[in-house]
């Protein structure tokens, strides 16, 4: 990182995301298998705030990482960047989706009621799936039948391919262009989700649940916490001053934006608020401060956050986000009722398997995609010249030595 662009702050550890990263993920776990389980109602509430976490996050470390690693009007710099992204995402992807798509054709041949995979909307839902094209399906079931958690990556594929064009856009904005931005775009980001809900409830006319879940998923409406988080990294990369000070100051705001995120979602999961895009606005500006809170200096919610299992457990969170989805179907959907001790077992056989899963796919995968590409290296042919020189100087030596 240039110090030009970074001015006077240091380029600190973010082990503190790893781990926070891992707890997002939990908290994924808890919402999805708390439909089969029985514990309290309010411990399920925060898998939407996970996935703005998600989002939020990826903007800023993408910012901190290529602020200079991507020049402008640089092709190459490009795709590099995205194999670099193809790479992170689309080992285990795809290997959990295959795997999910063969469960789920399964399960749905011991039902003939149940829509099967030889329909048109089965052979959409699988190919929109291994594409990463199924959010942009407005289908319950083409987003969610053969791989639930697929949609927020196809989400992401989506910022990646907009990252380049967004970071030339705010690569120079100054402090105040920067935040106005933010504030701008969080307004602008309201009005735009509440149009487009009026505009899809008016023109599908579906249940008013089934309308906010698919704008939830659109990667229209969720570009705006990825940017969102994008200004905050360039806002942190530029060394522009924190909002409080201090090491008390920094633990305030860290627990104190998690408490206004956390109360979020338990008022949605109490039906307080109705509607998860709306809700969804409020956990972005929280996350924000969480994460610069986190990233400003030391403190004691970071040292939770950066302890050695914390940070093995964190880079298996993506396997294990992508891999929860498997016995949360089979639990639901074969061996229900499930009680909470079948819950509470899969869930930690999920944090296992993801540890193996990392190590045996998705590092190797990634180390081996990024590995620069090795070509053959060519002599250039040598002019009539160039060829013809060694020659002539071999002949004026003989006459030179036979005088």
């Amino acid at each position: 990182m240039s110090l030009a662009l970074a001015g006077q702050r240091p380029v600190v550890n973010l082990h503190a995301l790893t781990g926070a990263r891992f707890v997002a993920a939990v908290a994924v776990l808890f919402c999805h298998f708390g439909g089969a389980a029985f514990w309290p109602a309010w411990t399920t509430a925060y898998g939407e705030a996970a996935v703005a976490f998600f989002f939020v996050l990826s903007g800023f470390i993408l910012t901190f990482n290529y602020v200079d690693r991507l020049p402008t009007g640089d092709s190459r710099a490009y795709f590099d960047f995205l194999r670099a992204r193809i790479a992170r995402i689309a080992p285990v992807y795809l290997l959990i989706v295959v795997i999910s798509t063969l469960m789920m054709c399964w399960i749905y041949s011991r039902d003939p009621l149940v829509f099967s995979h030889r329909n048109l909307r089965g052979y959409v839902g699988i190919w929109s799936t291994l594409l990463m094209m199924q959010s942009y399906i407005p289908d319950m079931s083409v987003q969610s039948d053969w791989c639930g958690p697929a949609w927020s990556v196809s989400c992401e594929a989506t910022f990646y391919a907009a990252f380049p064009l967004i970071l030339w856009r705010i690569r120079h904005w100054s402090l105040r262009r920067i935040a106005c931005a933010a504030a701008v775009l969080m307004i602008v980001g309201a009005i735009w989700i509440a149009t487009a809900y009026l505009v899809v409830q008016g023109v599908f006319h579906k249940p008013i649940v089934t309308v906010s879940f698919l704008l939830y998923r659109s990667p229209y409406i969720r570009i705006t916490d990825f940017t969102i988080g994008c200004l905050a990294g360039m806002w942190y990369v530029r060394g522009a001053p924190m909002p409080w000070r201090g090491r008390f100051g920094r633990e305030a705001a860290a627990w104190g934006a998690l408490a206004i995120a956390g109360a979020l979602a338990v008022l949605r999961q109490y039906g307080l608020i109705a509607q998860p895009l709306m809700v969804s606005t409020g956990f972005v500006p929280a996350f924000v401060i969480l994460i610069l809170a986190l990233t400003s200096g030391p403190s004691w919610m970071g040292w939770l956050l950066s302890g050695p299992a914390m940070l093995r457990l964190g880079e298996a969170s993506y396997s294990l986000y992508m891999l929860h989805g498997l016995p949360c179907v089979l639990l639901a959907k074969v061996y229900a009722p499930v009680t909470t001790p079948m819950a509470l077992f899969a869930m930690v056989g999920c944090v296992l398997a993801s540890l193996g899963l990392f190590h045996a796919v998705e590092d190797p995968c990634r180390k081996w995609f990024k590995k620069p590409a090795t070509r053959p290296v060519f002599a250039p042919t040598p002019t009539f010249a160039e060829a013809l020189a060694p020659m002539l100087d071999r002949e004026l030596g003989a006459r030179v030595a036979t005088g």
